[in-house]
């Protein structure tokens, strides 16, 4: 199976926590710095959440594979 919309936002997702942990380690103001670090909680959550979409699409279209075949 290819990947799904969720499975491209996760990526995605995942590449802004990097990006904001990036800028977080070259940050000299430490408020800017923790701003930064809670960004990258913040779209690891939401990464989390694409997964969870992803996961459940992919349980959906099973369960329908077993029903149609019964």
């Amino acid at each position: 199976m290819g990947d799904t919309n969720y499975d491209y936002e996760a990526k995605e997702c995942y590449r802004r926590a990097a990006e904001a942990r990036r800028h977080a380690m070259d940050e000299r103001w430490p408020a800017a710095r923790t701003e930064l670090l809670e960004m990258e909680v913040l779209w690891l959550q939401r990464a989390q959440s694409y997964e969870f979409g992803a996961r459940f699409d992919r349980f959906l279209a099973d369960v329908g594979k077993n029903t149609s075949a019964a």
